[in-house]
């Protein structure tokens, strides 16, 4: 998978407690998704996420697109970082 750099970077919560990781691709984002999400918090939106983010690799979605399903998804589970 190729990386397709992102605009914007997003950074969410891992599963150890205060740490972080900022990811700015589709394929970091894919990797967290599939090894470092949340095993109790899989739900459609990270599904859905998944999905986009195939579909972008694949040039059937945008980037953009990709970036928003990832950040909805960490949203919906409360990993998004904001400072």
């Amino acid at each position: 998978m190729s990386k397709h750099l992102w605009n914007g970077t997003v950074t969410v919560a891992t599963r150890d407690p205060g740490k972080y990781v900022t990811i700015n691709d589709t394929k970091r984002a894919m990797q967290f998704l599939l090894q470092e999400w949340p095993k109790d918090k899989p739900d459609k939106l990270h599904a859905l996420a998944k999905k986009i983010l195939i579909n972008a690799h694949e040039g059937r979605a945008s980037v953009d697109d990709a970036r928003d399903a990832f950040m909805a998804a960490a949203v919906a589970i409360g990993i998004l970082w904001r400072d």
